[in-house]
């Protein structure tokens, strides 16, 4: 799907409760009243672990110093917000552009290579429950060179929309559960019930997006190196890999 606006988001929850009719605009006293009832329903999601997503790029990326691995995160190393997840990532050297492939499991002991080389390959691990702004930390097997720049596709949590006519590039599913939750939250302000269909709609959305969130954070046990199949002592007990 595409970008969606606030303003998309918050007049279809007003047709679907029949506040508004087809066709017809919403005042700017709505708009501001459903603006601040949509970042109020955003901002609840934080404390029910769940994850609201978009797709964005980050482009040039600069790297300060040669690392191995590199944090990313509102004030962080690489300055920007941090994703959950990241798609795809490359590594620009001179006027040439390298892709990156992601390995799902950490070899501990690649991280101990300091020679300054493009990368056979990166791990991101996202960082939960630090007790500070949350931060990822994206691993590589060598180091960067100052030289090279990093470009990076991924999916970040959505926060709040910061005007009614900002657009985001949801993931699949989130446009409904924020039109069928926030139709439920503007009911009362408008005098009307909640008709079964949407309240359906909100129940399968958000069971959607509850498994979405579960499957976009990454859980890790310590093994005994002996039960491992490798020298890899580590594992993800939601993907079991």
């Amino acid at each position: 799907m595409g970008t969606v606006t606030a303003l998309q988001i918050v007049e279809r929850s007003m047709r679907m409760l029949g506040a508004l009719e087809s066709g017809e605009d919403s005042s700017t006293n709505e708009q501001s009243d459903g603006l601040e009832a949509l970042n109020d329903l955003i901002d609840s999601l934080s404390n029910q672990s769940l994850m609201l997503l978009y797709r964005v790029r980050d482009s040039a990326l600069s790297v300060s110093s040669a690392a191995n691995s590199y944090t990313i995160g509102s004030g962080y190393t690489f300055n920007t917000a941090y994703p959950v997840r990241i798609d795809s990532l490359a590594i620009t050297s001179g006027s040439i552009n390298y892709p990156v492939p992601e390995k799902t499991v950490i070899q501990e002991r690649a991280w101990q290579v300091s020679t300054q080389a493009i990368p056979e390959f990166f791990y991101y691990q996202p960082v939960f429950g630090s007790g500070a702004a949350p931060y990822g930390i994206i691993y590589f097997p060598t180091q960067l060179s100052t030289s090279y720049t990093v470009t990076i596709d991924s999916l970040k949590p959505v926060t709040q929309y910061s005007t009614i006519s900002e657009a985001l590039y949801l993931a699949p599913g989130h446009k409904e559960f924020l039109v069928s939750h926030l139709a439920i939250r503007l009911a009362p302000e408008f005098k009307k019930s909640v008709p079964p269909a949407i309240a359906e709609m909100a129940k399968e959305s958000r069971e959607s997006i509850e498994r979405a969130s579960l499957q976009y954070r990454k859980r890790f046990l310590r093994m005994d190196p002996a039960l491992a199949r490798t020298s890899i002592q580590r594992w993800n007990v939601i993907n079991d890999r």
